[in-house]
């Protein structure tokens, strides 16, 4: 009878045993020195977010990214299913240890947080499978020892992730909005920083790059406000032309984490160009910006009221007004961009056309200017003492309206112009605008003010009107069908990427891991609403000869599209010092891990000559 008992109570027990799962076996690490923990939580859709947290015990640290003149960081590898992606996207802020009076060392001596996202591939719909996490780590007290371990990465409810995700947060630094510009000459390098309000004595104050062993750890930093009231930070590196891609500042109790542009060789570091040269630049490319292919239908419109026109009195006066018509566009323009980046926003020229309201509304315009244009509407009464007649619309809105058009275009000159202005003082960014204005008004500003030149170019007045009322509208009747489209994308076409086989949509992590794979890279910054972008891919990037170059050449290329508001795009474009698309980088095969990344950017109207000869140049740079 007992043994019949028992056997029964063997049976159950059997029904109810289960292995324990990933989740619920135990996942803490801990010795003498530090304890870890991690945590995991599936989002909505492909990722999953995993912290790990560092609690260091009894006076020892362990070290950051960059461990400063010595060290190890902490070596994380996962171990996944085939085709799961692990990137680390925050961890704690540093602190500086001085070992032995002598070594300078960034790390950790508290509670410490790494946070990573894993993507999982696309379709794949995977229960979370056992996930062990290999660690190592050097921790130093009075003496350094390097251990190691590993961990089990559980999924926890969503209430115990938020319990030590609010913790973490805490400790992560903050991600800055604006890049810093770098310069580096003859192992001096300067960093200048957007505008902040800095207290020079507060301590600790200081910069870090990400880069390991690039800078002596222990090596004075200088710090001081410049003419323009921005903070620059003076540091000797460790190689003559070293400029870092991220560093971390330090500033007290807050610490942020900025991207760097460099600026060339004989350029100034306090406040950038000078300021006479960049006007120069904004008002040569303010010209040039009336030849770019987006600008054809507005300016065709001021071409038919001068054709028109059979009054030579008021004429300054609509000239005036033209220009203020621009002017003032350009200045709206600024301030509204100035005032979305200063709250934060990542903006840049033509950002209005990111907007389906904007496309929505040019659209009726167009197509109310072209039927006002041939006739089929006829403005009469009281409206035609405020439009112009033959245009539609009077001189300064058609100034006004050049502007807005003009916007998916960045010409030669203006896009270097531009892209510094944005990380520039209010009394540097306005003056390249307004000079930029004045470059653009130009041309029919003085067309305007001096009707008789244009009078005796043109035949007079008769029949050839009509033909050239039809020739004029045709831009206005291709613009309504390009303003469709770009609508079309916007809210109902899906996004994708055209040449599935040749390229790939932007991703900077995976740009990084094909530079670091010894790979070329080109990357296409277009958006459908650029003109000048259009034109290049229906006469380069669309070529069979284009694909060959790429496929002899073994470059790998991306496609960054803009059409609607895309922060990293955004963050990209500023990396490279410049504001709106289009925007063509090529990174050549690199010589070595560790080194400086080397780029070039190429013109924003291209030929496969001019790929073909900058690729040549760059490859024997790197030969």
């Amino acid at each position: 009878m007992k043994l019949i008992k028992f056997g029964i109570a063997l049976f159950l027990c059997c029904l109810l045993y289960r292995p324990l799962s990933a989740a619920e076996r135990a996942t803490s690490w801990q010795n003498d020195k530090l304890r870890i923990d991690a945590y995991a939580l599936q989002n909505t859709g492909q990722n999953i977010r995993v912290l790990v947290e560092f609690r260091l015990l009894n006076g020892w640290h362990i070290f950051w990214d960059n461990p400063g003149d010595a060290g190890r960081p902490v070596n994380f590898r996962w171990q996944l299913p085939e085709g799961w992606l692990v990137e680390k996207t925050r961890e704690s802020t540093p602190q500086k240890f001085i070992f032995n009076d002598l070594i300078h060392q960034y790390g950790y001596g508290g509670t410490a947080y790494y946070l990573f996202e894993i993507s999982l591939p696309k379709q794949e719909k995977k229960l979370w499978p056992d996930i062990a996490l290999d660690l190592s780590w050097t921790a130093c007290k009075d003496v350094c020892e390097p251990e190691n371990a590993q961990l089990d990465v559980p999924l926890v409810s969503k209430s115990v992730w938020q319990k030590q995700y609010q913790k973490a947060v805490t400790t992560f630094p903050t991600i800055a909005d604006m890049p810093i510009l770098a310069q580096n000459n003859d192992f001096r390098m300067t960093l200048t920083f957007p505008g902040g309000d800095y207290d020079l004595q507060t301590e600790p104050f200081y910069f870090i790059p990400y880069e390991r062993r690039m800078i002596n750890a222990d090596a004075p930093q200088i710090k001081l406000l410049n003419k323009n009231k921005q903070l620059q930070i003076k540091v000797y590196a460790n190689l003559e032309d070293f400029i870092p891609s991220k560093g971390l500042l330090i500033y007290g109790k807050k610490a942020f984490v900025y991207n760097v542009i460099p600026l060339q060789s004989g350029t100034k570091s306090d406040g950038g160009y000078s300021l006479a040269l960049l006007l120069l630049l904004a008002f040569a490319g303010g010209i040039v910006l009336n030849c770019m292919p987006c600008v054809f239908p507005i300016l065709s419109i001021k071409a038919f009221s001068l054709a028109q026109s059979s009054k030579l009195n008021g004429h300054i006066r609509r000239g005036i007004l033209y220009l203020l018509g621009v002017l003032s566009c350009f200045v709206l323009t600024a301030f509204l961009l100035y005032v979305l980046r200063y709250g934060g926003t990542e903006a840049g020229w033509g950002f209005q056309l990111q907007s389906p309201w904007f496309i929505g509304s040019m659209l009726c315009l167009f197509i109310f200017l072209f039927l006002t244009i041939t006739d089929i509407i006829k403005i009469q009464g009281r409206f035609l003492n405020l439009l112009n007649r033959y245009a539609g619309i009077s001189s300064f809105t058609t100034g006004f309206l050049a502007v807005l058009i003009a916007s998916p275009c960045t010409g030669p000159f203006m896009g270097a112009a531009l892209g510094y202005a944005l990380f520039q003082p209010p009394h540097v960014y306005f003056p390249i605008f307004i000079s930029l204005g004045l470059g653009y008004a130009l041309p029919f500003t003085l067309a305007e003010m001096y009707p008789g030149v244009v009078r005796k170019i043109l035949p007079k007045p008769g029949k050839w009107m009509n033909v050239l009322k039809l020739i004029l509208s045709v831009p206005i009747v291709l613009t309504c069908f390009w303003l469709g489209w770009i609508l079309y994308n916007q809210t109902v076409s899906p996004k994708r990427i055209e040449n599935k086989e040749m390229w790939q949509p932007y991703n900077e992590k995976t740009i990084r891991q094909q530079i670091a794979d010894g790979k070329a890279v080109f990357i296409d910054f277009t958006a459908k609403w650029c003109v000048t972008c259009l034109v290049n891919e229906q006469l380069v990037f669309d070529t069979d000869a284009f694909a060959e170059l790429a496929k002899e050449n073994n470059i790998v290329l991306f496609k960054a599209d803009w059409t609607t508001e895309n922060p990293e795009i955004s963050i990209a474009l500023n990396k490279y010092q410049r504001s709106g698309v289009p925007l063509y980088v090529y990174y050549p095969p690199q010589k070595a891990t560790g080194e400086p990344l080397t780029y070039v950017l190429l013109p924003q109207l291209l030929t496969l000559n001019v790929i073909h000869k900058y690729l040549n140049t760059q490859n024997q740079d790197n030969d």
